[in-house]
């Protein structure tokens, strides 16, 4: 059977990862604001990311989702704050430091296949675990390209932080990433000018 590729498999990894960010967790009070609160904590642990601010461990994801929670003017309990951290971390029993786990179609394969990820990693370089340092987290390529999904939420950071990750892919010589992620920005300028265009045939 000819099996056209249409991408589905990766976008259903993208919008399943999406859909489950913050969901299957018991959290109390914060059940019905679970997904809005992950959503939250990644992009502020990648705005520090890509600001070389290293206070990322488990301890500051936790300051930082109570941060967001008396944001929100909702009920601060750290038990449920706590758990909320723990199942963006990890899936199920923290103690098992599980991957989260979907079945997604295969186009190409035509069958369901799974697919295990995370939405935040260790940052190795930052660890320092040879000095007994803690773990300090990162995004995930998974929890990356959610950021990038919803990037007209960054709009409140006055910065691109496509331009700014390629730079960093750029200095760091991952010039494969950076060609894809140049590509990307440059589509989005085309398409900038052709709406220009348009409003501008619009005026006369």
């Amino acid at each position: 059977m000819d099996r056209a590729n249409t991408g589905l498999n990766e976008r259903l990894k993208k919008t399943k990862a999406i859909a489950e960010l913050g969901q299957g967790m018991d959290v109390g009070s914060l059940n019905d604001y679970s997904h809005q609160i992950a959503l939250y904590l990644l992009l502020k642990v990648f705005k520090r990311e890509i600001n070389n601010n290293s206070q990322r461990q488990r301890s500051d994801l936790i300051s930082m989702t109570r941060a967001i929670v008396k944001e929100m003017r909702l009920p601060v309990k750290l038990e449920e704050i706590e758990r909320l951290v723990d199942g963006v971390l990890y899936s199920g029993d923290p103690k098992q430091q599980s991957y989260f786990t979907v079945r997604i179609f295969d186009e190409k394969a035509g069958a369901i296949k799974e697919f295990k990820y995370r939405y935040l990693i260790p940052d190795r370089e930052s660890s320092n675990w040879q000095e007994g340092g803690r773990t300090v987290y990162m995004l995930s390529e998974t929890a990356q390209e959610i950021i990038f999904i919803t990037r007209e939420i960054l709009e409140e950071f006055g910065f691109d932080l496509e331009q700014f990750y390629t730079l960093q892919l750029i200095k760091n010589g991952n010039f494969n990433e950076a060609k894809s992620s140049v590509s990307n920005l440059i589509a989005r300028v085309r398409n900038l000018i052709k709406k220009e265009k348009d409003w501008r045939d619009r005026l006369d």
